[in-house]
């Protein structure tokens, strides 16, 4: 089962992926493809609007950045939306807690 995170410390917006969905063997898993592509993306899009930092290895996925504009909290919603998208399709192979509130609202 794949386990994902995503909560503020303080200004700071984190999120984990850690473990195998358990859909398929390792390789042909459709579940955790869809979240590596989500996360990845994430991770990019980000990168691309600001400071980021990403550690990914096989099986977790770690990403911390201070989101600061309309911009990067698009992408982090729309990232979120698409998590908690696969735990509803996937429930016994993924568990997302990504109840997140935006700390500001910017114009």
């Amino acid at each position: 089962m794949t386990k994902i995170k995503a909560w503020m410390d303080g200004e700071l917006f984190c999120l984990t992926a850690q473990g195998h969905a358990g859909y398929n063997p390792k390789g042909p898993d459709i579940v955790c493809a869809g979240i590596s592509t989500i996360c990845c993306a994430l991770g990019g899009a980000l990168e691309k609007l600001g400071q980021v930092e990403v550690v990914q290895n096989p099986g977790e996925f770690f990403l911390r950045t201070q989101p600061n504009n309309q911009m990067q909290w698009g992408a982090i919603y729309g990232a979120l939306t698409g998590l908690k998208m696969i735990e509803k399709k996937f429930p016994e192979c993924v568990v997302a807690d990504v109840e997140i509130e935006k700390t500001r609202e910017y114009n």
